[in-house]
């Protein structure tokens, strides 16, 4: 029963997100043209594809989720777990409370007149704070571990370091994985992987609400992959790359592997880390690292087509996604 209501949850996942999708799309290209009618005359020819796709990935995973989960709780009770599912409630709600925050974000930049977005900083704090409240509500159910699986390094205790350090994870992840929603898929690419490895990890070590809500976003984001890849037809925006991220590292976290998110947050680091060092070359050398940022900007500048560079952005995160599983695999043989 387990089995198949894992396979219902994605299904529910795929078909939710692709309906909302295919109901968003008209109504976002109404609002990008409103938005080119506002910019100055020199700046209309400049193509734009609509964002804010991450709503569709947002609402197609809750719903799929909770529908999957009612039945359960209908046709075979047993399965629920009272704590898990409580477990399951709280990492719901942190995924979609970083996803809100990424909602306001891109809303700010489509109304506002000057478009801009949430200033960094007030955000990071927000994210933080929702961060520091999903782990304190794991502490208090008991489901916080003080140290975790590190990958090729073994298990490292960091005792009263455990929550500080997991919550700038979760926010230095997020904000990594805005970068990668800038075009191409690639967010969207490896939230599929990731959460594919959260779905086998937590159902081979009996976290099935927590496996229902892995199996559903990676429906979701394989129904968004038809509109992300190139050429995009819609784009994430931060409202999707917040939900996605964010929900990985709190699945993650909510398991007890932690320290996976360096696996599974492969590309999203890179681009992060690309950034980091772009900032630090600027100030000690006075010259950029790359050409162009994000990397996919870079690589495109360089010659590679879209296809290169999604067929090379997909192996690393599958590559992430099998080195996270072998590390599960070792650690509990």
């Amino acid at each position: 029963m387990a089995r198949y209501s894992l396979m219902v949850t994605a299904i529910l996942g795929f078909l939710i997100t692709a309906a909302v999708e295919n109901m968003m799309l008209p109504m976002l290209r109404q609002w990008q043209m409103r938005h080119i009618v506002a910019q100055p005359i020199l700046r209309r020819n400049k193509p734009q594809i609509p964002s804010m796709g991450g709503l569709a990935v947002i609402l197609g995973t809750i719903a799929a989720v909770t529908t999957a989960l009612f039945g359960l709780f209908l046709l075979e009770p047993r399965l629920i777990d009272g704590h898990q599912r409580l477990v399951l409630v709280s990492t719901i709600m942190a995924g979609f409370a970083f996803g809100c925050v990424g909602i306001w974000n891109d809303m700010r930049v489509y109304f506002r007149e000057d478009h801009r977005p949430l200033p960094w900083r007030g955000r990071i704090a927000i994210e933080l704070g929702i961060a520091v409240a999903f782990l304190g509500a794991l502490q208090l159910m008991h489901s916080l571990t003080g140290g975790t699986v590190l990958p090729f390094m073994g298990y490292v205790d960091f005792s009263i370091w455990c929550v500080p350090l997991a919550a700038v994870s979760i926010v230095a992840m997020i904000e990594s994985a805005h970068v990668c929603a800038a075009g191409l898929g690639l967010c969207s690419l490896n939230g599929f992987f990731a959460c594919l490895a959260c779905s086998v990890i937590a159902a081979l070590h009996n976290h099935l609400e927590i496996a229902l809500f892995a199996t559903a976003l990676s429906g979701a984001l394989l129904a968004f992959l038809i509109w992300g890849f190139p050429p995009a037809k819609l784009l994430l925006g931060r409202s999707g790359s917040a939900f996605i991220a964010g929900s990985v590292a709190v699945i993650a976290i909510a398991m007890g592997w932690g320290g996976l998110l360096l696996l599974l947050g492969i590309l999203y680091w890179l681009e992060g880390a690309a950034y980091v060092l772009q900032g630090l070359s600027y100030k000690l050398r006075k010259r950029p690292l790359w050409k162009d940022l994000p990397l996919q900007a870079a690589m495109e500048k360089a010659g590679w087509s879209e296809a290169r560079i999604v067929c090379t952005m997909g192996l690393a995160a599958m590559t992430g996604m099998l080195l996270a599983l072998l590390q599960v695999w070792t650690a509990t043989v």
